[in-house]
């Protein structure tokens, strides 16, 4: 009777096995596609910096159903604020080779990027499959030809300085969305409320802009006592240029409205106006602006010349503009 029981318990278990093993069964089919054979990028897209040393790899592969031929796979490139001169293709490839007969189904394409120490903005190379000695699609089967195509992104490490960034259009100029005044000589008091405005007369996409600051003084010169401010229309404005054509060295040209630096006028003693370093480099810092934050900071210098013909200052005042 025990030698019955564990029998029909062995047969019991065996038959659950093989439901159990029915149940689970999958059918796999052979997989097809389009054509005979397709290439296609490993990835779409990559990051680097244009002060990167490293080598970029970037991976095509074949897939084929019958074809066992050598295959060629030519590339074009789209450049994007990008030269030639600032990129290398490795070894001067110029296709993707790939060998079925030797089960070689990839190859890799290696670039190198170089830094243009030019101030630019972002760069990106875009990698096109084009064309092959063999009859192949490229990107993956479909409409939408996915991984077709490849972009590397390059960062730059300079900021840019273009008129519509740094001040507005001509025309249609950018009022500094912050000021911060303050003197550091004389009329340490004052306030100084009045808005900036600024009149861009340098074109788009240079490296140079001009713009003018209106308003730097609340009519301080008007309230001055023994004061008087004969050229209302005036009103102390001067020229801020901002030259960025070298980039490791951003330059600030402050100058009044003629060719003599004028300014206003104050007790009938004619003011001009002088970037505060350039009037007198061992007293006062150099202005600076930033590329990247899109701020200035300027120092400059209102002086007239008395009748001995010295220089003299009447205040010395350090701007911070913010765009």
């Amino acid at each position: 009777m025990k030698h019955f029981i564990k029998s029909s318990i062995l047969t019991a278990a065996i038959g659950m096995s093989l439901i159990s093993c029915e149940d689970n069964e999958v059918t796999s089919h052979d997989l097809s596609f389009p054509g005979n054979a397709f290439a296609a990028f490993e990835n779409t897209t990559a990051q680097t910096s244009e002060t990167s040393s490293d080598v970029i790899n970037i991976v095509a592969f074949y897939a084929n159903s019958n074809q066992s031929a050598n295959t060629d796979v030519q590339f074009s490139i789209t450049e994007n604020n990008i030269t030639s001169s600032d990129y290398e293709i490795v070894d001067g490839k110029t296709a993707f080779s790939f060998n079925p007969a030797e089960r070689q189904f990839t190859d890799t394409l290696k670039v190198k990027v170089f830094d243009n120490n030019v101030t630019d903005d972002n760069k990106s190379l875009v990698f096109t499959l084009t064309g092959s000695n063999n009859n192949i699609t490229f990107g993956y089967p479909g409409e939408a030809m996915n991984n077709s195509t490849f972009e590397l992104f390059i960062e730059t490490d300079e900021c840019a300085l273009f008129a519509e960034e740094f001040g507005g259009e001509a025309g249609s100029p950018i009022t500094p969305g912050s000021r911060k005044e303050t003197s550091i000589d004389q009329f340490s008091g004052d306030e100084f409320n009045a808005p900036v405005t600024s009149e861009i007369s340098a074109g788009a996409g240079t490296q140079v802009v001009t713009y003018k600051i209106s308003n730097l003084y609340k009519e301080v010169l008007a309230t001055l006592e023994g004061g008087t401010f004969e050229h209302a229309e005036n009103q102390g404005y001067a020229f801020f240029e901002l030259n960025n054509s070298d980039f490791n060295n951003p330059i600030v040209n402050i100058t009044g409205q003629g060719a003599n630096s004028y300014f206003a006028t104050y007790d009938s003693k004619e003011l001009r106006i002088q970037e505060a370093h350039d009037f007198d480099s061992g007293s006062y810092p150099q202005s600076t602006f930033d590329t990247c934050e899109k701020t200035v900071t300027a120092h400059y210098v209102l002086y007239y010349v008395d009748g001995g013909g010295n220089n003299v200052v009447f205040d010395v005042v350090t701007i911070n503009l913010g765009f």
